[in-house]
């Protein structure tokens, strides 16, 4: 009886303890493990590519340009040019390089809507055509608009073989050269990434368009993150749309 009465309060201290292990530690257990589950992903996200030479977990405010540049022009711009050597790919190289119009505009002016950033865009990539602007909205709409959602040019514009211009204007006809409209939108990118370098005003644009690009980008990916509902990792290589910092919110340790 003796030797029960000494064992009865340490029998009771270990249901305690086993209780408190199934109402807190097991728990706490899986809560560990979702957090290295995070980890994991929040790491291999890491490893995806913004561009060519930079990785997510390189990224930072300064290397907004480099990113820009690089995958603008290995990526979209180098591939029309190569493309643009062989037979039968006009449709192909114009499509790449319409792409950039719309980003470009955006940086360039305070012009919100999206044709009026692609003609902005025609302006400064053509300056030499005449009315210019007019141009560039009747462009958006035969053939932006023609490439992107009929997969093809609409009436009007004539994609002809080499013909000294890069466009000519022929009645309510447009011609385009694809390989010389290319060449020409190639070179006044670099031009376009110059003056972001070296003019503290057009630097002040591109953070601007970057960070409202970035926001708007962001958002629905962090309300995946509010509703617990990660979504799946990028694996390493994976190619990314780059934000400050992170691609998806670092999970607390």
């Amino acid at each position: 009886m003796a030797v029960r009465a000494i064992l009865a309060p340490v029998r009771r201290m270990n249901r305690i303890f086993r209780a408190f292990h199934l109402i807190f530690l097991v728990p706490l257990s899986f809560y560990a493990l979702e957090s290295a589950k995070e980890l994991r992903w929040y790491a291999r996200a890491m490893e995806g590519k913004l561009s060519s030479q930079i990785t997510a977990d390189q990224f930072d405010k300064t290397k907004r340009l480099p990113v820009f540049q690089s995958r603008t022009k290995e990526w979209i711009l180098d591939v029309a040019l190569r493309l643009a050597k062989e037979e039968h790919t006009g449709v192909a190289v114009l499509v790449l390089v319409t792409t950039i119009f719309e980003p470009m505009g955006a940086i360039r002016s305070t012009r919100t809507v999206d044709k009026d950033q692609f003609a902005d865009a025609f302006v400064y990539l053509f300056p030499n055509v005449p009315n210019g602007n007019n141009v560039g909205l009747d462009l958006y709409q035969r053939l932006r608009n023609g490439l992107f959602h009929e997969a093809f040019i609409k009436p009007g514009i004539v994609i002809t073989p080499p013909q000294g211009e890069a466009i000519k204007l022929e009645g309510s006809s447009i011609k385009i050269d694809p390989s010389r409209f290319a060449s020409e939108v190639a070179a006044g990118f670099e031009r376009l990434c110059d003056e972001i370098k070296n003019t503290p005003e057009m630097q002040k644009r591109f953070d601007l368009y970057w960070e409202k690009l970035e926001s708007n980008n962001m958002k629905p990916l962090e309300a995946l993150f509010v509703k617990g509902k990660p979504p799946a990792p990028p694996m390493a290589l994976s190619t990314l749309a780059p934000s400050s910092g992170t691609i998806y919110p670092k999970p607390e340790k």
